[in-house]
């Protein structure tokens, strides 16, 4: 199956996280089943076009390895899915109201988040989030042209270093209707390091382009969604809904969005990769897989929201004083050491560790520095603060 053989074939050469190939195999068949496949959800269609975003900590995570390795699969496969990593609204608009499916791949969130941002985007983050949705018959008019496009399945695949995205994505963004529409991808830790990169095949890719064609080229209309499928996601609908009701308003809409639109794109996914391309019903075990991934990412939602995403300078502060005494020897810093390496006043430290201690999330600790000297103040974690994956 693709999936299987995508990931065993990025293990070995590269050591990007693991999480990584997982998802850009699905980016894989999503992309190449185009605008052909849907589920029906009430009124509208859900496409399996995706979006993501995969975050880590440095370069050395291979993000845009990763993101290469799933392009050039695409590209040997299809001449047709490449949309432009630059565009105005009106280009873009042309190009789908000819070919209304396709990729955008780029190497930084950011920067691609900047264009939309630009003049000649003009209510361009707008359109791309209305194009999401796959809509049946969506016109755009313009100052020279009237476009119409008829179900459009766009996919985008993009990366960023996390600190970096957190810290210029803000709050009224991550409300919004854009961010949430993209998968948050994080990566805490590599399962292998290469000190040197392993050559690639281009046999292999071609084998895993060709295995990629022809289990995206039989599926056609529309998928169903097996009774017991249907139990599945009943089941999980009822079990997460109140957990999300429950979570903060900032990473609610993400949440939501993965719950009532991915779960349906994932099952579409798996079960075009486990039938190869044969079977239009979502079986029970595809729906539980694509019910795995979406838990999976609610998880690592909710620990982005504890430890990284922060919307006020008093919460990124605290933030960083939490990620510093994690990441110290024994999970437990010396006062004099976070004072050095927080920059604030002992006035200003003293007020955020008061309230990370009146919240049961740090404890002091006194240990004598050596014989005769007076004993050295710490700060250690409880023993309930969450740790990465």
């Amino acid at each position: 199956m693709f999936i299987e053989q995508y990931k065993d074939y990025a293990m070995k050469v590269s050591d990007a996280p693991f999480v990584y190939s997982t998802f850009c195999s699905l980016f894989c068949i999503a992309v190449g089943l185009k605008n052909n496949v849907y589920v029906t959800f009430g009124p509208r269609r859900i496409y399996p076009n995706l979006w993501l975003i995969l975050l880590g900590p440095s370069s050395a995570y291979r993000k845009t390895t990763s993101i290469d390795l799933a392009r050039t699969i695409l590209f040997r496969a299809f001449d047709d899915i490449a949309l432009p990593q630059e565009f105005s609204t009106e280009s873009l608009c042309q190009a789908l109201s000819k070919r209304p499916y396709g990729a955008i791949f780029h190497g930084e969130f950011l920067t691609f988040f900047g264009m939309l941002n630009k003049n000649y985007m003009t209510g361009g983050k707008g359109l791309l989030a209305d194009l999401f949705d796959s809509p049946r018959r969506y016109i755009r008019e313009l100052s020279s042209s009237k476009f119409e496009i008829q179900y459009p399945a766009i996919s985008i695949i993009t990366a960023s270093t996390t600190d970096w995205f957190l810290q210029q994505i803000e709050e009224v963004e991550f409300r919004s209707g854009f961010i949430a529409r993209f998968i948050l991808i994080p990566a805490w830790s590599k399962e292998i390091e290469y000190p040197f990169p392993n050559p690639r095949s281009e046999q292999v890719e071609e084998q895993l382009a060709q295995l990629l064609l022809a289990i995206t080229t039989a599926p056609q209309g529309e998928m169903k969604i097996s009774n017991k499928a249907r139990d599945v996601f009943t089941q999980f609908y009822k079990e997460t809904r109140p957990m999300i009701d429950r979570t903060d308003p900032e990473i609610r809409p993400s949440m939501e969005r993965l719950l009532n639109n991915y779960t349906f794109k994932f099952a579409m996914l798996i079960e075009v990769n486990k039938s190869l391309g044969q079977n239009m019903e979502i079986s029970e075990e595809s729906m539980k897989e694509a019910v795995d991934h979406v838990n999976f990412l609610l998880k690592q939602l909710k620990i982005l929201r504890q430890k990284e995403i922060s919307f006020s300078d008093f919460e990124r502060k605290q933030k960083k004083i939490l990620k510093l005494i994690e990441q110290a020897p024994g999970r437990k810093i010396a006062r004099s050491e976070l004072l050095l390496q927080m920059r604030l006043s002992k006035r200003d430290l003293d007020f955020h560790m008061e309230t990370l201690i009146e919240q049961g999330v740090v404890e002091i600790v006194r240990e004598p520095k050596y014989t005769g000297k007076r004993p050295v103040t710490y700060y250690k974690l409880s023993n309930h603060k969450i740790s990465p994956p």
